[in-house]
């Protein structure tokens, strides 16, 4: 289950949307297609209590190559302990293109409430540039785009005061049972983020 950490995501999106952060976006995704925004917030809303209660997620860690003997020792001063023990993992079964592990990876974003809004800003401008394509992606998959947008900028998101050391290109793993990812969704930011990632070793924390 999701803990306090993802209140903070969630904190940073309801700050957002509220203000003109959330009106930008709203309005582009109407002019994509008109009544998008009121249905994408009763949609959102209608599933939050859900992504709260039925969303099981960890969080790993990248590692260079250079790094394969010890793992990143930053990680473990800042949360193993005395008696800590790494998991490394193999880092392509988080980013392959199929849903039958249900289990997505999105990159973290260390983000205040002030910084959430300017990201939530290019993205409504994205949107604006973008309006043709996503049209001809039809309204039901724009729709869900968009919703697995939020609901990972909700996991996703934590506090820019966790130890630099550790935070360096951390991912979230979620699954949750209940919602299906559409096809698309956040397996192209991952990507964008890190080129070459799907080939490097991660680390469970």
């Amino acid at each position: 289950m999701i803990t306090w950490k993802s209140e903070h995501g969630f904190e940073c999106l309801n700050t957002a949307y509220k203000a003109e952060p959330g009106n930008s976006f709203n309005l582009a995704l109407d002019a994509c297609f008109p009544g998008l925004a009121e249905d994408l917030k009763n949609y959102f809303n209608a599933w939050l209590p859900g992504i709260r209660r039925d969303t099981y997620m960890t969080c790993v860690s990248e590692h260079s190559a250079e790094e394969d003997r010890h793992g990143r020792l930053s990680m473990w001063r800042a949360y193993g302990g005395q008696a800590g023990v790494a998991l490394v993992l193999n880092g392509a079964v988080m980013f392959s293109e199929s849903n039958a592990l249900g289990a997505y990876a999105s990159p973290v974003a260390y983000l205040n409430p002030d910084a959430f809004a300017a990201e939530f800003v290019k993205i409504a401008k994205s949107i604006e540039g973008e309006a043709e394509y996503i049209r001809s992606l039809g309204r039901e998959i724009a729709k869900d785009i968009a919703f697995n947008m939020l609901r990972f900028a909700v996991l996703c998101t934590k506090h820019p005061g966790f130890p630099r050391g550790a935070r360096m290109a951390d991912r979230c793993v979620a699954r949750n049972a209940s919602i299906e990812a559409p096809c698309l969704n956040c397996r192209s930011r991952s990507r964008h983020a890190s080129d070459g990632a799907k080939d490097r070793p991660t680390e469970s924390s």
